[in-house]
């Protein structure tokens, strides 16, 4: 399966500043977006890594080539960088303020969490794969220079033993071939080489993405707690200032009644006073 230098269909592969520009359009206050473009890009980092792994099969056996290997590098270099994009793109979600109601926020944190797990599994395949890949290449090149060593030993057999070359009638076009064959061999060798330079420079940005991963998970761990005992907190302060409210209305309530009766005490006292005080007074026949 082959893809084109400009594919960015799921599974496919673009150049390194298409694939930034395209991801960089994503708003960084848009947790919808932002959890489907992760979500979309471990897929992409999954299906990927399984496209390397049958590519990394064929390295050093009779189908392997120059082609192979470019497209090989290709592969690993744009997941490499689909990686830092998902791994900037949950910081950016990390970053976000608090959501409210608490069950939204409790949502968003099973979502990130879902998000952070997944990531790290297609992270920890596609290392494995990286690792696999540049195994390879130094068991191939070792084999190839073996091969080279081998076939100088051969030309050597060539110089006679007072040190003149052996005039064989096919020993010019022997040295021809030799030298063709010594060239193409050196410059596999110098294609192998460069592929596992590059190979272990991916391999070392996968471990520092995934050094920044367990950083934010842990930072993420803290700041939902946080957010869950502050929502909790409020709701406590909430329901405990409904509780005061309910007590200070029943209070104002009982208030009204002891006024009430005392005021209507005092009347019955007055008449009872107004009685008395008229009975007592003489009359005046």
């Amino acid at each position: 399966m082959s893809y084109g230098q400009g594919d960015l269909t799921p599974g496919g592969f673009g150049s390194g500043s298409e694939q930034s520009s395209y991801q960089n359009d994503v708003p960084k206050n848009d947790f919808p977006r932002l959890t489907r473009v992760v979500s979309s890009n471990i897929q992409k980092i999954q299906q990927n890594t399984n496209d390397i792994t049958r590519m990394v099969e064929q390295l050093g056996s009779p189908t392997d080539s120059s082609d192979l290997r470019d497209r090989l590098s290709q592969r690993i270099h744009y997941t490499n960088q689909l990686a830092k994009d998902t791994a900037r793109f949950l910081k950016n979600i990390k970053d976000m303020p608090p959501a409210y109601p608490s069950s939204e926020q409790r949502h968003r944190k099973t979502q990130i969490e879902r998000l952070t797990g997944d990531f790290s599994d297609s992270l920890n395949r596609f290392q494995t794969v990286q690792r696999d890949a540049a195994a390879r290449e130094k068991e191939t090149l070792a084999r190839v220079r073996a091969a080279s060593a081998s076939q100088d030993r051969a030309g050597d057999a060539l110089i006679d033993i007072s040190g003149g070359y052996s005039f064989h009638p096919n020993s010019r076009m022997q040295t021809q071939e030799q030298s063709q064959v010594s060239e193409a061999e050196l410059q596999e060798i110098e294609e192998r080489q460069a592929a596992i330079q590059q190979l272990e420079a991916d391999i070392v940005d996968v471990n520092m993405i995934f050094k920044d991963l367990g950083a934010m998970v842990h930072e993420q761990g803290d700041m939902i707690d946080s957010i869950e005992a502050g929502v909790e907190s409020a709701a406590e302060n909430v329901t405990s200032g409904n509780q005061q409210l309910t007590k200070a209305r029943a209070s104002a309530s009982s208030l009204r009644k002891k006024k009430f009766l005392c005021a209507i005490l005092g009347l019955v006292l007055v008449a009872v006073l107004v009685i008395i005080i008229y009975f007592s007074v003489p009359k005046n026949n």
